[in-house]
């Protein structure tokens, strides 16, 4: 399995632990089941990111990719998921994350 796929299975998990862990919050009921999962999530979260780490040692590259497709992903969960909106400051901020993305990637493919 290649280290991007690897880091973006790592993304999709935090992604399903930290909105668990939402919903349970904004819950009225508190059902205790997704503040579970939530924890399970960032258990499961911090083994891939051993084996990852185990399989390159590429810390920055790894953790730099986790962080970035996070931000990308998660601005999408948390506008049409949860109904949350962005000042112009933050969507500036996305813009800069994707941006990111797109440098390292053509840093990732010329290096090859």
């Amino acid at each position: 399995m290649k280290l991007f796929t690897k880091i973006f299975l790592l993304t999709v998990v935090e992604i399903a632990a930290i909105s668990a862990i939402t919903y349970w919050s904004k819950d009225s009921k508190n059902r205790r089941e997704y503040l579970w999962f939530g924890i399970i999530g960032y258990v499961a979260v911090a083994a891939i990111l051993a084996w990852i780490l185990q399989k390159s040692s590429e810390l920055v590259v790894s953790n730099t990719w986790w962080q970035m497709m996070n931000v990308a992903i998660m601005v999408l969960v948390g506008i049409f998921a949860f109904n949350e909106s962005l000042n112009t400051y933050q969507w500036a901020g996305v813009v800069l994350a994707i941006s990111s993305i797109v440098a390292f990637a053509i840093g990732d493919a010329s290096s090859y």
